[in-house]
């Protein structure tokens, strides 16, 4: 979609120069309308991975608190992402909503989406699980500015305390192999509960019309193709 430059600043004074890359990846619903967009992010580390912890981490944290802010004034510029869009996801490290200045940046760019009438998805990884006792009031002050949340989730996981996610998303692949080791149709039921529960559905990683198949045989309310 597009690209920003941006350098980071190191003690050595040798400057680094850092490139990164946002792209759109929609999230449709089952009759095909588009559910929202994740906007992916990626940036060239250079030689981040040579840096020690925690070094390596501050940098990275504060690469992305760059990222958000040139998000927030990009999609202001950028009309298109908001004509046929209602929902923004956006993938965030549970550590990082440890960091004061993470939260306001995701909250600027809450504020800068309301005002092109969109809402911001925070996408988490249950990678982590044990941050989330010290973030979940960071979690209902987001939720208080219109942010609401999606959970990556395995069908290991022990999804019995999702809330307050309003989202669930599951991999392809990984629903494939767990309905094939499944006992007792087991998978299936507990696709079926979460639903009633209350929580979207979203799967992704569709590949091909086997995988979207599988989806609409399933109480998925959304999918996501694996090409950005």
């Amino acid at each position: 979609m597009l690209k920003q430059s941006c350098s980071l600043d190191r003690k050595s004074d040798v400057s680094q120069t850092c490139l990164y890359h946002f792209s759109v990846s929609n999230i449709v619903e089952r009759k095909g309308t588009l559910c929202g967009v994740e906007i992916k992010s990626s940036w060239l580390e250079l030689q981040l991975a040579s840096r020690p912890l925690p070094q390596y981490y501050l940098a990275h944290i504060n690469e992305y608190k760059r990222m958000l802010a040139t998000l927030s004034v990009r999609l202001e510029q950028d009309s298109n992402i908001s004509k046929h869009n209602k929902q923004l996801f956006l993938a965030v490290e549970r550590i990082f909503l440890l960091d004061s200045e993470v939260i306001k940046a995701l909250l600027a760019l809450a504020t800068a989406l309301r005002r092109l009438e969109m809402t911001l998805v925070i996408i988490l990884n249950n990678d982590g699980e044990e941050l989330s006792q010290y973030t979940s009031h960071i979690k209902y002050l987001l939720r208080d500015a219109g942010v609401k949340f999606c959970l990556v989730c395995k069908f290991d996981d022990n999804l019995k305390t999702v809330y307050p996610f309003d989202f669930l998303m599951f991999d392809s692949k990984n629903l494939e192999v767990a309905i094939e080791k499944q006992q007792d149709n087991e998978i299936v039921d507990s696709l079926f509960t979460m639903r009633e529960r209350g929580f979207t559905l979203i799967l992704s990683g569709i590949a091909d019309a086997a995988d979207y198949s599988l989806g609409l045989a399933l109480p998925f309310s959304c999918f996501q193709s694996v090409k950005a």
